[in-house]
């Protein structure tokens, strides 16, 4: 039997207070751990240069500093980003199909690697009010972290509708899914349950679907994958789908 959360804007305003507080650190120490990042990467690579030998020993540890530093580097971008949401945002009309499209194109060669199936069945949208590049990069977001929970051979589905007022996409992956615990922590900031990403897929998702007044609901069983469903009202425009930018 399927564990079935949904999670309404109001519900997690506590959430958006913590991003506001993770962006301020950002803000504030963010260039300098930066800068320390970029000198223990160029120390590795001096320290690489300068063997005389090849010692598989000190090669496997410089392959571990420079992995760490990328991993560092990408906690700063994605608390930067978080940081640009708690400013607002930018409302411009946007082509979801297009921006689902951009998304994907992040996740190809991961995709081939581990031999994952996508499986796309959304209608022609009609264009969204909202900044473009911030929903581009949720849906990249969410799409990676599906591709964590899944092994070889594994599925990404992708579902839409477009309502009169809203449009609905689920993001489905065949993966591990969630127990009820980690299922009730999946939007706390830094959580994740796999302890392999960062855990900020799901808290900035959130932050951009509540910047654009929309829901995002969670649908999860253990062994049998997580859905992920987005609820984004359409632009005070009424433009046609047909019509893009």
């Amino acid at each position: 039997m399927s564990i079935l959360q949904e999670v309404e804007p109001e519900n997690l305003d506590p959430v958006l207070d913590r991003i506001k507080s993770i962006s301020y650190i950002s803000r504030d120490f963010g260039h300098a751990i930066r800068n320390n990042l970029s000198i223990m990467n160029n120390a590795a690579e001096v320290i690489r240069m300068r063997m005389k030998t090849e010692d598989p020993k000190t090669i496997k540890c410089i392959d571990v500093i420079k992995e760490e530093v990328e991993k560092g580097e990408a906690i700063l971008e994605s608390l930067n980003f978080l940081g640009s949401i708690t400013k607002g945002v930018k409302k411009n009309p946007v082509n979801l199909n297009e921006a689902l499209d951009q998304a994907l194109k992040e996740i190809e060669s991961e995709c081939s690697a581990k031999k994952i199936k996508i499986i796309k069945n959304c209608p022609l949208f009609p264009i969204l009010s909202a900044d473009r590049w911030q929903l581009k990069e949720a849906l990249a977001s969410l799409f990676k972290n599906a591709l964590e929970a899944m092994e070889q051979d594994g599925t990404l589905e992708l579902k839409g509708k477009a309502a009169d007022t809203k449009a609905i996409l689920e993001i489905k992956d065949s993966g591990s899914g969630m127990d009820q615990v980690t299922l009730e922590k999946a939007f706390d900031p830094f959580f994740s349950g796999r302890g392999k990403r960062m855990g900020l897929g799901l808290p900035l998702t959130y932050a951009v679907v509540k910047n654009l007044k929309g829901q995002i609901k969670l649908e999860s069983s253990p062994g049998k994958g997580t859905s992920v469903i987005l609820e984004i009202p359409i632009g005070e425009t009424g433009i046609e789908g047909g019509k893009h930018e």
